[in-house]
């Protein structure tokens, strides 16, 4: 359970955002609003320990799944392998410790499902390269919910394949990547 220091820092937290971010982004539309909360959450992340705890008791950041790299990963698909991933249906990621995630993927929608049985439905955009944008769309999984809001959207590219996995990165606190592996088929 939540203790009540944490629930009045997620309750200012909110304030903050919903009160002050929320309004910076509309009185200056010429800003780009991923680009003011990747730099909140780069200094957030940079700064406040309580938030870097918080932040790896949540999900761990370095793991045998994933990792950090302060230069971007090469990329080493072929447009067959790229083809091949974009026609794929099922996937599953490592997430918090030894639960798995579940995907179910088509040309224009990421599933989510958790050991939970909850969900979270994303819009899929492609562009080059293998690179694709998720939008957030909704969830009834509670830590996704808490953690982000319909419409944020993620940038991922899928960069290399193994014999049983993908490779993917995503650019996190503005400066470094997160690589990580999105296994074939459902976890089992």
């Amino acid at each position: 359970m939540e203790s009540l220091k944490e629930h009045d820092l997620n309750y200012s937290l909110d304030l903050i955002f919903d009160e002050l971010i929320l309004e910076f982004i509309i009185y200056h539309p010429e800003s780009d609003p991923n680009e003011i909360i990747n730099r909140i959450f780069e200094e957030l992340h940079n700064s406040c320990d309580f938030y870097k705890n918080k932040l790896e008791s949540v999900h761990s950041l370095e793991s045998e799944d994933e990792n950090i790299y302060e230069v971007r990963p090469a990329y080493n698909l072929t447009a067959e392998a790229c083809s091949r991933f974009k026609k794929e249906e099922e996937f599953h990621y490592s997430a918090s410790g030894d639960k798995f995630v579940n995907v179910v993927f088509t040309e224009k929608v990421w599933q989510d499902f958790f050991t939970d049985q909850t969900t979270t439905v994303n819009h899929v955009d492609w562009g080059d390269d293998c690179t694709f944008r998720l939008t957030f769309l909704r969830s009834d999984n509670p830590e996704r919910n808490q953690l982000i809001s319909p419409g944020d959207m993620f940038y991922y590219q899928i960069i290399d394949e193994t014999k049983d996995a993908w490779i993917m990165i995503t650019e996190i606190y503005g400066n470094k990547y997160l690589k990580a592996k999105l296994y074939k088929g459902p976890a089992r």
